[in-house]
């Protein structure tokens, strides 16, 4: 349904049709999977993916609203825009917003009402304060799947990856934390 239109946008914004497949590639693990609320795990993913394919995101992590609805948040910055594709999968399914592929929602193809960053003064959930004190490679590994959400980083590449390599590389990952 989104095939055309990720690697459009992407590809329109002179990224390569590689990073456009890397990301649809992940947005379907997370449909098939029915990874609902999956925010800090996706872009944890989608961080190693850009970064392998010659980018340089910035995984951040503060505070997202919709309307009146504030809620922690995880999602890419890449050359200044966004990349969110657990907004469309909340885990409430009160939100009619679509994935974000470079501020672009893909529900309404405009820019997304998502508005990103801001501090509304609530203080950071119990597990939002647990991924901030984590490791990041601790993250990546303790995730309740075969091979932690290195698995998903091997499926989105659509690629074989040394996980023990990927270890020490991002190692020193630190998420761009949005202090309140």
């Amino acid at each position: 349904m989104y095939d055309d239109r990720i690697i459009k946008i992407i590809k329109n914004s002179n990224y390569t049709e590689e990073v456009g497949r890397t990301v649809l590639r992940l947005f379907s693990l997370m449909q098939e999977h029915g990874l609902r609320g999956f925010c800090h795990a996706s872009a944890s993913i989608l961080y190693i993916c850009l970064c392998e394919l010659g980018l340089k995101p910035e995984l951040v992590l503060g505070e997202a609203n919709i309307g009146y609805k504030y809620f922690d948040h995880s999602w890419i910055c890449l050359d200044n825009k966004i990349i969110d594709l657990a907004i469309a999968l909340p885990l409430d399914y009160s939100d009619k917003v679509g994935p974000v592929i470079l501020n672009k929602d893909l529900y309404t193809n405009k820019n997304t009402i998502v508005e990103y960053g801001n501090s509304f003064g609530e203080d950071y959930g119990v597990d939002t304060k647990a991924i901030i004190s984590t490791n990041f490679v601790e993250y990546m590994d303790c995730a309740p799947f075969e091979l932690g959400l290195w698995s998903f980083v091997r499926e989105a590449l659509n690629r074989n990856v040394d996980i023990e390599q990927m270890r020490k590389k991002y190692q020193n990952v630190k998420r761009c934390v949005v202090n309140h």
